[in-house]
């Protein structure tokens, strides 16, 4: 699972989907895309969480809360 704030002072906005992009070409070559998730957040770096705890939710077949 990948969050990623725009406008993060890191790496230019438009390398992570190009990068994110190897990463789902390969666990879709393994016949896992669904265990791998990228979420835009608007703003600062920040750690939002909602997307995030959906993903390991749903990967962990835990319950909700």
């Amino acid at each position: 699972m990948v969050e990623r704030g725009m406008k993060a002072p890191v790496v230019p906005d438009e390398w992570v989907p190009s990068k994110y992009a190897k990463t789902r070409r390969t666990y879709v070559g393994m016949g896992i895309e669904d265990q791998t998730e990228i979420e835009f957040l608007l703003g600062p770096p920040s750690i939002r969480g909602v997307g995030t705890y959906q993903f390991l939710h749903n990967q962990l077949n835990s319950p909700q809360r």
